[in-house]
């Protein structure tokens, strides 16, 4: 699973139709039709300007998804979830106030790949692993922070 994690107005969803439309049938699902019709339009026009070579299926809201109401009979490839903290809010009435997420490689027995510079000397961190789905905030965005005490650390490779 790919996660796209940046801000908003950041062109998320315009990876998101990048994606879809490089596959075989790859769903891309919205928080309302609202969404769906202003998504569709950015499909249309990202064909036009010809930034996508194929024309993905429309998009679906949140609600077909979860009744099942999408392609019929069509062999999905995948769904793209847009928004996705929207789509769990309505899972509960609840606050959800954190989640996890996993990767399928395991990164149990690997060294730490990523610490923090103190900048006292050169090579002085603190190591700690990290998870995938940090590590693809840093492909994402190029450069990664960690707040600790009102204190902001740059994170940084370990060589």
């Amino acid at each position: 699973m790919k996660i796209i994690y940046r801000p908003r107005q950041s062109g998320k969803t315009t990876d998101l139709i990048k994606l879809a439309s490089k596959g075989r049938y790859k769903l891309i699902v919205c928080r309302d039709q609202r969404d769906v019709d202003r998504v569709w339009k950015l499909i249309l026009d990202l064909k036009k300007k010809k930034v996508i070579k194929n024309t993905p299926p429309q998009p679906i809201t949140y609600q077909e998804f979860l009744d099942g109401r999408y392609a019929m009979g069509r062999n999905i490839e995948a769904f793209l979830i847009d928004e996705a903290q929207e789509l769990l809010k309505l899972l509960t009435p609840a606050n959800i106030e954190a989640i996890t997420l996993s990767h399928q490689e395991d990164y149990t027995n690997k060294k730490p790949i990523i610490g923090i510079d103190y900048g006292s000397k050169k090579g002085d961190f603190t190591a700690f692993t990290i998870t995938a789905t940090a590590l693809s905030i840093l492909e994402n965005t190029g450069e990664a922070i960690i707040k600790i005490n009102n204190k902001t650390y740059k994170l940084k490779e370990i060589k």
